[in-house]
């Protein structure tokens, strides 16, 4: 509801700089090896990144954008059982 009504919750906070430290190359998309260096640091294997970065990649483009991986990361931590 915050959202909606255009006021920044502490989550969309942390998702836009969670965004902001795995897109690398700063062109505000990220790409699959950014997903995968940054699940890597966090000790997460290829497979995993892979699963994700196809998860929240809605319209299948090749690349993430800043508002889908925050529904999708706001969904998986939220709403697990409907992701």
């Amino acid at each position: 509801a915050r959202e909606k009504a255009g006021k920044r919750t502490l989550h969309s906070h942390i998702a836009n700089a969670l965004f902001d430290i795995i897109d690398q190359n700063n062109n505000n998309k990220l790409q699959k090896d950014e997903i995968a260096n940054w699940m890597g640091a966090a000790g997460l294997n290829q497979s995993e990144a892979e699963r994700l970065f196809d998860e929240a990649d809605h319209s299948k483009k090749g690349y993430i954008t800043r508002e889908e991986l925050i529904e999708t990361e706001f969904c998986s931590f939220f709403h697990p059982e409907k992701c």
